[in-house]
């Protein structure tokens, strides 16, 4: 499933492009942001919860985690939190993890940015992602 599939199954609406900077996608909340939550992990192996989208992150520590991932070659999804701010409040509840960005692997949280980069350097991170 492509980002902007996702974006448009679980959030009503279709930003003109899929890769679109951050400041182009259309604003929309959810009804249920656990039940989105709850979907988009159940839908992708490999889920980042982030600031903007793989093609334009939006802040250096989105930025930094999908720099990491595609390093390795890792197939992911990502999920603007800026885009629903329903979203981006329950995801840190959801993991008990107060900052963006997240990491999940098969519906599991695995960290944010210093979490990643600490996988990453100790050699953990490429077999996680499978990349």
């Amino acid at each position: 499933m492509d980002s902007g599939a996702t974006h448009g199954i679980v959030l009503g609406f279709h930003p003109p492009d899929a890769d679109a900077p951050p400041s182009q996608v259309t604003f929309a909340m959810t009804a249920d942001p656990q039940a989105t939550i709850d979907r988009l992990l159940q839908d992708n192996k490999i889920m980042l919860f982030m600031k903007g989208n793989k093609s334009f992150p939006s802040c250096g520590f989105s930025h930094e985690v999908v720099a990491r991932l595609k390093q390795h070659g890792a197939k992911f999804e990502t999920f603007n939190v800026l885009a629903d701010p329903g979203v981006r409040q329950q995801i840190k509840q959801h993991a008990n993890w107060p900052t963006i960005p997240q990491l999940y692997v098969n519906g599991e949280f695995v960290g944010g940015c210093d979490i990643i980069r600490e996988l990453d350097e100790s050699g953990e991170l490429a077999p996680l992602v499978g990349g």
